[in-house]
């Protein structure tokens, strides 16, 4: 009997839309402050991976800088021998 009651309400659009005209102003100013949220949350989330990202990255790279230092470093060295 409880699951028909609520399958029931359900398919009940005008009461929905009776409701939802009496607080309409309520309801689109919830809409937005949730869409705001969840982009400020998103973005949270972006910078987040992105920092975890680079961290894990950023000693390889600078790996690879010694590497063309010191390749450099053997360039400049035979450059001025000649």
């Amino acid at each position: 009997m409880t699951v028909r009651g609520i399958l029931k309400t359900v398919f009940e659009f005008k009461e929905r839309i009776l409701i939802f005209g009496k607080a309409f102003l309520q309801f689109i100013l919830g809409y937005f402050i949730l869409m705001a949220a969840s982009m400020v949350f998103i973005l949270a989330m972006q910078a987040a991976m992105l920092i975890i990202v680079l961290l894990c990255i950023i000693p390889f790279l600078m790996v690879m800088n010694a590497f063309f230092a010191q390749a450099y470093a053997v360039g400049r060295e035979r450059q001025e021998a000649v």
